[in-house]
């Protein structure tokens, strides 16, 4: 997605500032990474796998707003038939186990069969695998804003928390890891990865906004592009192939 690196360098110079907002960072990874896809189920699950979570409707917003666009879920049978989720309109999407992920347009994070949210200030969309729910959520204090990087399975914890700004999450094989593209504030966007060893980057590491870049400067890759080759990850720069040690 050569449009989603190119926003994610621009976007570096944003993230320079001591505190951004959810609505700009919301609707910046929004034009990032949002899926035009209207299948959003991005993961099998054993409820019904016959079936899968689509958009389908655009909740109409009113003329001039600066929101989020939000959208109704539904689930289509093989033959093209919907059935309604059952939702309200939502900001984000996908199949999680036996339940629906979703964030609402609150920026709350909630589980389809559970009553109590998981998170609130939650900006992108999560992303799943079979065993892990992953999310950013924002925390902005006095100090400036920060973000929470969240990984749920058996247990919820927090991978890691910094100030700036991270999306285009990939959970790493193995569901130990998640990747993301971001930068500490002041810093230019490039690819991190967070554990149980804590926050890591890859990429774009020492740049900074406002300093010259020279050829050290290497484009953010979507993280849907990723490859694994055991501790290694690799991506793809108008360079050639590239390769970045990612496992401690």
């Amino acid at each position: 997605m050569a449009l989603a690196a190119n926003l994610q360098a621009a976007y570096a110079h944003r993230v320079g500032r001591d505190v951004v907002g959810i609505g700009f960072i919301a609707a910046l990874l929004c034009i990032a990474g949002c899926a035009s896809r209207e299948d959003v189920s991005a993961t099998s699950s054993s409820l019904n796998p016959d079936r899968e979570l689509v958009r389908s409707a655009l909740w109409t917003l009113a003329a001039g707003s600066d929101q989020e666009p939000a959208y109704l879920l539904a689930w289509e049978a093989a033959d093209g038939t919907r059935t309604a989720s059952g939702l309200g309109p939502v900001l984000h999407g996908v199949r999680w186990r036996d339940q629906i992920a979703y964030v609402d347009r609150a920026h709350t994070l909630r589980l389809s069969e559970e009553s109590q949210p998981l998170a609130t200030d939650v900006v992108g969309a999560p992303v799943v695998s079979e065993d892990v729910l992953g999310f950013v959520r924002i925390d902005e204090t006095a100090r400036g804003t920060w973000f929470e990087l969240h990984r749920v399975s058996d247990r919820h914890r927090v991978l890691a928390r910094a100030r700036g700004s991270l999306g285009d999450l990939r959970i790493a094989p193995g569901g130990q890891a998640i990747f993301g593209v971001g930068a500490r504030n002041g810093g230019v966007a490039g690819l991190w990865v967070a554990d149980a060893a804590g926050l890591r980057c890859l990429t774009n590491c020492n740049l900074r906004v406002g300093e010259p870049w020279g050829d050290a400067f290497v484009p953010p890759p979507s993280t849907d592009t990723l490859r694994f080759d055991g501790p290694e990850v690799l991506f793809d720069t108008p360079h050639g192939a590239m390769r970045r040690r990612w496992q401690p």
